[in-house]
């Protein structure tokens, strides 16, 4: 019997679910050294069928040997690796550019294997070549498996920045868990260079993350005291108040004295204050609501104590932001107390910083006269 009769009865067997039978047959061929395409093939389709998935790939990579133009042992090794079966990344690059390059492919088949091509590139971190197609970053599956890779990567010197952007843009947040919004949040937030950018990036992402995050919180109730420090009001349309509130399960001090702020009860909220003083556990951010509250009662020497108790390091916008506000407050209590000390404090205070920051005018013009 010829070989084409040989290969055709091992077709019936292989169509007839005849695994072992084909297989008997192949192996007599194979012990007679013959080399032939469909041979090897059908002896790849057998092996995965008995479960030698790796003699599968063998056998599909001796028939490329023999035809690399020929797509069914291109195709035979995708199908493996759509399975699980074959996980070579490096490998099924390779394949899947040349079945994208294989006359009579289907044109649906073409953009299936380009797309997976695109998933493969960022499984292997080749970011620049995955990017490179402009079409990849309006896929929407694409941009949340970017989106994943980009966030734990740090080894690599694209515009991360720009690119998480563009993922956000494209994917439904609500199918983003938790963890990847914080992660988000946070890495965002350290790229960002204004009070302004951090807050468009709350703004994202803050009603998916969970309940008293405590970065979270934190990063609010900084946005909050800046604000109180600059205004010495709270503004009840901020939207930085209701990220707080949605952001916070259980109340610490810090919210116990701003609900008193917000309601205006001045005794409620100076005896929250005395009761913290008292018990040595005023800290930031705490002491951001605390300070205007002592001002206006001319608490002064209260204030610099507290305005000497070192602040955290939260973000560099957040610090430059709140450092301009302490100097204001510090500046207010010195001349509040004015006497000879502290009047000269305040002279060398104001001419250290003249370049950098701003008292209030009123103190500055008299301490000029």
């Amino acid at each position: 019997m010829g070989t084409k009769a040989v290969l055709k009865t091992i077709r019936q067997h292989i169509d007839a679910k005849e695994f072992n039978k084909a297989m008997g047959i192949i192996e007599d061929l194979l012990k007679q050294d013959v080399s032939d395409y469909l041979l090897f093939v059908f002896a790849a389709v057998t092996s995965v069928e008995i479960g030698n998935d790796c003699e599968a790939v063998s056998y599909y990579k001796k028939a490329i040997k023999l035809d690399a133009e020929k797509p069914l042992a291109w195709q035979g090794l995708y199908k493996l690796y759509e399975q699980g079966k074959y996980v070579d990344l490096e490998h099924i690059l390779i394949v899947i550019q040349n079945l994208i390059c294989i006359p009579g492919i289907a044109p649906e088949k073409i953009s299936a294997y380009k797309r997976e091509l695109g998933f493969i590139l960022l499984k292997l971190k080749k970011f620049d070549e995955a990017f490179s197609i402009s079409y990849r970053l309006d896929d929407a599956d694409f941009c949340y498996e970017a989106l994943k890779m980009l966030l734990f990567t740090d080894n690599w010197d694209g515009d991360r920045k720009k690119l998480i952007k563009q993922f956000l843009i494209k994917i439904d947040s609500g199918k983003l868990d938790s963890k990847i919004h914080r992660k988000c949040a946070i890495l965002r937030c350290s790229w960002a260079e204004t009070l302004e950018e951090i807050r468009d990036v709350l703004n994202w992402h803050v009603r998916y993350i969970s309940l008293d995050d405590e970065w979270l919180t934190n990063l609010l109730r900084y946005f909050v005291i800046i604000s109180y420090l600059e205004r010495r009001q709270v503004d009840h349309s901020s939207d930085v108040i209701s990220m707080l509130r949605n952001a916070v399960e259980k109340e610490t001090e810090f919210e116990l004295l701003l609900e008193h702020v917000e309601k205006t009860e001045m005794s409620l909220s100076i005896k929250n204050i005395d009761e913290n003083l008292k018990n040595d556990t005023c800290k930031w951010p705490y002491i951001g609501l605390a300070v205007p509250l002592l001002l206006f009662q001319e608490r002064y020497e209260q204030v610099l104590i507290l305005l000497d108790v070192e602040i955290p390091n939260i973000h560099p916008a957040i610090t430059k932001a709140l450092s301009e506000e302490i100097f204001r407050a510090r500046c207010e209590s010195l001349y509040g107390i004015h006497n000879d000390n502290t009047l000269l404090q305040l002279h060398l205070l104001l001419n250290d910083n003249s370049s950098t920051k701003q008292a209030p005018r009123n103190i500055r013009l008299e301490v000029i006269i």
